[in-house]
């Protein structure tokens, strides 16, 4: 009886008043896509009852407003801390993601030439080149250097076993002072990022061997 008693008299009353308490929460006033900046208008706070409220629950408006959620959020949804980032993280997430093909880009690969190897050997991903095309007037033997493409992006370059002279730098750098491994920087292939109309320009002079590259600057 006595034990009955207690959890009628303590026990029963803080759990009821515990389901009546509330508190303030943040919820989208509409819908946000991913990727866009969240301002005051599209967010408000609205009470709640705390009991069963997960504790990530953003509570705190500051917390939201200038963040950039990570997948849309619906009108009326909670915010959580996992979902949301800073514009310069999304942007980083996003090409790791798409690879920076998104609106109409693509990836294409163009074999090194001896005449190029050089240039290739320095290029690494990120770098921006120019494209030139150089033409032989076959009635006076006289050549003609043309500008076909210009900040043309590396995305990588590769030695003839595929591997990327990047991932190379990072393991050299990595590697113990006593190593006697050795590194092949030899290029053999460039991979660049384009439109499909800049690839089928690329492939052609690689095709007629008249492709070089000169470098720009080192961060595009």
């Amino acid at each position: 009886m006595l034990l009955a008693a207690g959890i009628a008299f303590f026990v029963i009353p803080r759990f009821y008043s515990s389901q009546k308490a509330t508190v303030s929460i943040v919820k989208a006033t509409q819908e946000i896509a991913a990727g866009a900046t969240i301002t005051e208008s599209m967010v408000t706070t609205s009470e709640v009852g705390a009991y069963g409220l997960s504790e990530h629950t953003i509570k705190d408006v500051n917390e939201v407003i200038g963040k950039v959620p990570l997948e849309p959020i619906h009108a009326g949804e909670t915010f959580w801390p996992d979902t949301l980032t800073t514009m310069d993280e999304y942007e980083v997430a996003t090409a790791d993601s798409t690879k920076g093909l998104e609106n109409g880009y693509c990836l294409v690969t163009i074999k090194c030439s001896t005449a190029s190897a050089g240039v290739a050997g320095v290029l690494r991903p990120g770098n921006i080149v120019d494209v030139f095309e150089c033409v032989e007037d076959v009635e006076t033997d006289a050549y003609t250097t043309v500008k076909a493409l210009d900040d043309m992006y590396v995305y990588d370059v590769l030695n003839s076993s595929l591997v990327s002279l990047a991932e190379i730098d990072d393991k050299k750098a990595n590697a113990a002072e006593d190593s006697s491994e050795t590194y092949n920087y030899e290029p053999a292939y460039v991979v660049i990022r384009c439109t499909e109309a800049q690839a089928q320009t690329l492939i052609r002079l690689e095709k007629a061997e008249s492709l070089h590259m000169t470098l720009q600057r080192t961060e595009g």
